[in-house]
């Protein structure tokens, strides 16, 4: 007798998903062990007893029969009075499930006391005895199998119900592997999984379209051209679907079209002659099919549109006429990585162009950004700090330890140009007439000579202190081009002093008495 799933309680479809050697978890309900234990009859998996050993203990399934056989008694008994067909089957089920449960325990465990032999003998044939009381009501089986069915057929609906509320809408249902009940006249029962529509995904893109609009009318034809090469449907189903999808005057077009019996090819291009104009036309073929390749547009892009544009706007024009337009306009970037590559000629060799392009690419790209493996990697050394050496703090500009070249003065320091001014005599000049009225004024201006005669011994004496402390090199150069400069001028009015600078270096300096006549231009 076949398993009823639907008239087990929940203990019963546990341990006949155990007895299938597949392990449950307790917080499943009942919804869910129907449904896995009739995945389980429909794989024909072979129950076994030997799958319970070490899970169950004899005591308590002992005292679990036993309740059982004395509750089924009883339940039949009132069923047979009533005459409640279902749940006179529902007995027959349940009575030989535990019959099996009961020999299935007798074969786990060997019984070696005759008193629970004998309880387990006398129980089953209690069973069994029942199983003939129902036998002798003579159902039909066809009547039982009604009522189960009906049955079935509520339970799932519960189950569909209780899954739809539990689980989020799914608006988009292609894809999934959809379980679904079928039941065929004079067949038991099938199960099979609903696979989606192998053209759906064309359907979904293509929309409905009135022919008046032309780049939707275009995009209306890339999708029929696809169906036509990329699924086996016919041309007439091709055409069935063309119509189902177009409203207006595309669809009165269509309908006249199909009276004729003309193949996809021909019917798009009387389509485009019909509603778009000749010059649109030929705008369109030097937008979409003459021209070049985009920028930061990948190869095989640029050539699945070219060879889409082609058949979409009916060009006459052969595989070879279009491999050279696809070549003449790929630029010149992608060119260059196609050197040492063949001329392609065909469709074929366009698609290996485009492998070997990408490969290409893919190299060029890990020698721009480097192999991640070789990555040189800084390590943390242990370093005595105390004996590290300070390195020393050099100027570039000055070569002069102590500072950096953004802190350096001597670039800072504005150059003191000292332009040359005529030689002027500010001593105003004597009138005899007013001799006696200037007396105070020449006393102010001997005083004044006379300080002026002091300062010009003071600078003497510290002018080899300062000398000494240039750099010699740069000091001679200086001078030698200031005594060039200055050695066709009368200088006999300035004091002169012979300096030894060092390094057999003997130069006459003019001395600068900081009075107003200066000769000198550039600053000891």
């Amino acid at each position: 007798m076949a398993l009823k799933v639907d008239l087990l309680t929940k203990e019963e479809l546990d341990y006949e998903i155990r007895l299938r050697g597949v392990e449950v978890s307790p917080s499943l309900k009942v919804i869910d062990l129907r449904k896995k234990l009739r995945q389980l009859i429909s794989l024909d998996v072979n129950s076994n007893y030997l799958n319970l050993s070490g899970k169950v203990a004899f005591k308590e399934e002992w005292d679990k029969i036993k309740l059982e056989t004395q509750v089924l008694g009883s339940r039949l008994e009132e069923s047979i009075e009533q005459g409640l067909t279902l749940d006179i089957v529902r007995c027959e089920t349940k009575i030989n499930h535990w019959q099996r449960r009961l020999t299935n325990l007798s074969k786990l465990f060997k019984i070696e006391e005759k008193d629970i032999a004998k309880h387990v003998e006398n129980r089953n044939s209690i069973l069994s005895e029942l199983l003939l009381k129902i036998k002798n009501l003579k159902i039909d089986k066809e009547t039982s199998d009604n009522l189960v069915r009906k049955l079935s057929d509520s339970n799932l609906e519960i189950e569909g119900e209780l899954e739809e509320a539990s689980k989020p809408e799914v608006k988009d249902k292609s894809g999934l592997n959809m379980r679904d009940e079928v039941f065929v006249s004079g067949r038991p029962h099938l199960s099979y999984n609903k696979l989606p529509n192998p053209i759906e995904r064309y359907l979904k893109e293509l929309k409905i379209c009135d022919g008046l609009n032309v780049q939707e009318l275009l995009e209306f034809f890339k999708i029929i051209l696809k169906l036509k090469k990329e699924t086996r449907c016919t041309e007439e189903d091709i055409m069935e679907i063309a119509i189902s999808h177009s409203q207006g005057a595309l669809l009165s077009k269509l309908l006249e079209i199909k009276q004729d019996n003309v193949t996809v090819k021909l019917m798009l291009e009387i389509l485009l002659n019909y509603f778009v104009p000749y010059h649109q036309r030929e705008l369109l073929k030097f937008e979409k099919v003459h021209r070049p390749q985009r920028y930061n547009e990948s190869l095989s892009n640029y050539i699945i549109d070219i060879k889409e544009s082609v058949e979409v706007l009916c060009c006459n024009i052969n595989e070879r006429d279009v491999v050279e337009l696809i070549k003449v306009g790929i630029n010149p970037e992608t060119r260059n990585k196609l050197v040492f590559m063949g001329n392609p000629s065909t469709y074929s060799e366009l698609d290996e162009m485009c492998i070997r392009a990408n490969n290409v690419g893919y190299a060029d790209n890990v020698r721009k950004t480097g192999n991640n493996l070789n990555v040189n990697r800084k390590y943390n050394v242990p370093v005595n700090s105390i004996r590290a050496r300070q390195e020393t703090i050099t100027c570039y500009k000055c070569n002069r330890p102590g500072h950096y070249a953004y802190q350096c003065r001597e670039v800072n320091r504005k150059p003191v140009v000292n332009q040359r001014r005529p030689i002027v005599n500010h001593t105003p000049a004597i009138n005899p007439e007013n001799v006696g009225r200037n007396v105070q004024e020449s006393k102010k201006l001997v005083s004044r000579e006379s300080s002026n005669n002091e300062l010009r011994k003071g600078e003497l004496s510290r002018l080899p202190k300062i000398v000494s402390n240039k750099n010699s090199h740069e000091l001679s150069a200086k001078l030698n081009h200031t005594w060039q400069k200055k050695n066709s001028e009368n200088i006999s009015l300035l004091p002169s002093l012979e300096i030894d600078f060092g390094k057999n270096i003997s130069l006459n300096v003019l001395l600068d008495t900081g009075s107003s006549m200066n000769i000198i231009s550039d600053r000891l």
